[in-house]
């Protein structure tokens, strides 16, 4: 295959998954794809308004390489060394994403259907979805899913009447590679660690156990709005077919506080309207995605700040736990002046997502602890 043909996408797609008449555009990076397009009755095509819009913005963008300043790239030899987990965590917690080339997987070897979900992921052809369909979105934005089946999304594969996607198929026995198995530090330290001393015994949400893992199918010219992916959490996500482009959006300042991200997500929301605004403060990247490849990324999370109200007195959901949640929380709080007229975020945030602080002192911490507990 020449290479001009490599990077053409549009190579089987046009005409036998998208109408022949599709436009299609050549991105920064050389790659050339179609642009989603769905016509109405009177041949419009529904995209041009929003959809073609973005794209085009997008496909000007730079794409991510080993010399970006906010994506970090590993080859998957990486995952064999040693220090692979303090590497992944130190970039995580600075806000740097990560990409993970060509990690080892079992590879559809271009026969992506309906047998091979069935056998490497137990999706049943059967299982009920909800499928977000373009044509109703550009109708009801707020609305845009229908009821179907995995096989029915299949079926509609090369209908040219249609582009959708199915964004949460539920994965829950889906885990990361063996080398990264501890790098979830909630439920490594956070969970595993603690059940002992605070047993299970009152009412759990589920999804500690059942959010592990979700899949994603989409046609082709599926676009997917910015949006965060995981909010309090680590996201991670390995392709099995097909190319993504995955687009990531950083605020230009560097400022990660809560007020400024939440500008950020409301601006993103609304890009016809706000593309100056974008252009002028954000720092956008393209990561190209093949099969095997991984990408993880921290999406400006409030874990911390979160954490520590949520273990408050005045925040802790009365449950069988709840009573020695409290009392630790109050001891903590002693220990830092935290009063209802002096909240937590006057000490411990500094107005940075992903600044620490201060370290806190173990020993004269835990000698707090003894003093207040008469140990």
């Amino acid at each position: 295959m020449s290479s001009k043909n490599y990077l053409d996408l549009t190579i089987g797609v046009i005409g036998a998954q998208v109408p022949q008449t599709s436009p299609s555009i050549t991105w920064r990076n050389g790659y050339k794809t179609v642009l989603p397009t769905i016509f109405d009755g009177d041949d419009v095509n529904l995209c041009d308004e929003v959809n073609i819009l973005l794209i085009k913005y997008m496909a000007q963008l730079p794409t991510s390489d080993v010399h970006s300043q906010h994506v970090h790239h590993l080859a998957s030899h990486s995952l064999s060394t040693s220090d692979v987990m303090n590497i992944i965590s130190k970039s995580l917690s600075i806000n740097k994403c990560m990409k993970i080339t060509r990690v080892p997987f079992t590879s559809s070897c271009n026969q992506f259907d309906l047998h091979y979900l069935d056998v490497e992921f137990g999706i049943s052809p059967l299982r009920p979805m909800q499928v977000h369909d373009v044509k109703v979105q550009c109708h009801n934005h707020a609305k845009p899913q229908i009821f179907s089946t995995i096989k029915s999304f299949f079926d509609s594969l090369n209908d040219l009447m249609k582009i959708q996607c199915i964004i949460n198929i539920p994965l829950a026995q889906i885990s990361m590679p063996d080398q990264l198995k501890n790098l979830d530090h909630g439920i490594i330290h956070g969970w595993n660690q603690t059940c002992t001393c605070v047993p299970i015994i009152s009412k759990v949400h589920l999804e500690n156990f059942t959010t592990k893992g979700w899949g994603l199918l989409h046609h082709a010219g599926f676009l997917t709005y910015p949006h965060h992916d995981a909010e309090w959490t680590l996201m991670w996500l390995r392709m099995e077919v097909g190319i993504k482009f995955w687009v990531i959006f950083w605020l230009r300042s560097g400022r990660s506080d809560h007020i400024q991200l939440w500008n950020l997500s409301v601006k993103l929301a609304d890009y016809t309207r706000n593309i100056t605004w974008i252009q002028k403060n954000c720092d956008v990247e393209v990561i190209m995605l093949m099969p095997g490849d991984m990408f993880l990324c921290m999406m400006a999370t409030k874990g911390q700040q979160y954490c520590a109200k949520g273990s408050s007195a005045q925040c802790a959901e009365d449950t069988k736990t709840a009573p020695p949640t409290r009392d630790i929380a109050d001891i903590i709080y002693q220990h830092f002046g935290i009063t209802k007229q002096v909240h937590t975020g006057n000490i411990l945030y500094t107005g940075d997502q992903f600044d620490p602080g201060s370290e806190i002192d173990h020993v004269e911490l835990l000698l707090w602890f003894q003093q207040m507990m008469h140990l």
